[in-house]
């Protein structure tokens, strides 16, 4: 699911639909912009932080190579799905987000919201770094009201949905585990009280 969103919202991006809705609610027939000029998915340097299960199912769908993954700070988009540990608490900072190809890129943050404080977040898009952030997570949620994260144009905020637990999902989950533990197999994503994750 969470493969999904990232898609979704790349291709929402690249091809402005926001602007294409504002312009059926306006009776506008428009190519303006990034409507009829957009990139494809082939054509964008993708980097995904994280490569656990997420990040690497999200790899494949997006058909990224692993040499894509080790140039960070020369993508076109930086999708964090990194989880919420000591080691990635406030890990993104704007020392970082300033060294990314000139122009800046777009930041999608579907893992956890402590890996970037809001502050950095902000001023990375004043300052140009970031010129376009798509945010699921956020370090408190729900985003309170007065977080400017909220009016800044540049922001598309969804409210943790990127990937909702369903319960068949959790059954089959729950099956091939069970179905590894009796047959002596390894058991697929442990949790490892060490890791945090």
């Amino acid at each position: 699911m969470m493969s999904e969103y990232i898609v979704t919202y790349i291709v929402s991006h690249e091809r402005d639909l926001a602007a294409v809705a504002k312009n059926q609610l306006e009776k506008k027939w428009s190519h303006d912009g990034k409507i009829k000029n957009y990139r494809v998915i082939c054509d964008l340097t993708i980097g995904v932080l994280g490569l656990g299960t997420i990040g690497c199912e999200s790899r494949f769908q997006l058909s990224l190579s692993l040499d894509n993954l080790f140039h960070l700070w020369v993508s076109d988009y930086i999708i964090s799905v990194l989880p919420d540990t000591d080691e990635t608490k406030g890990l993104l900072t704007l020392e970082l987000f300033s060294v990314v190809k000139s122009g800046g890129i777009v930041f999608m943050n579907v893992g956890r919201g402590s890996v970037v404080s809001d502050n950095n977040l902000i001023a990375a898009i004043e300052s140009g770094y970031i010129t376009a952030a798509i945010l699921d997570v956020f370090n408190s949620e729900p985003l309170p009201p007065d977080n400017p994260l909220w009016s800044m144009p540049q922001v598309t905020i969804t409210p943790h949905t990127s990937a909702v637990s369903r319960a068949k999902d959790i059954a089959n989950v729950f099956a091939e585990n069970y179905t590894a533990w009796k047959t002596g197999k390894p058991l697929p994503d442990v949790f490892q009280l060490s890791r945090g994750y």
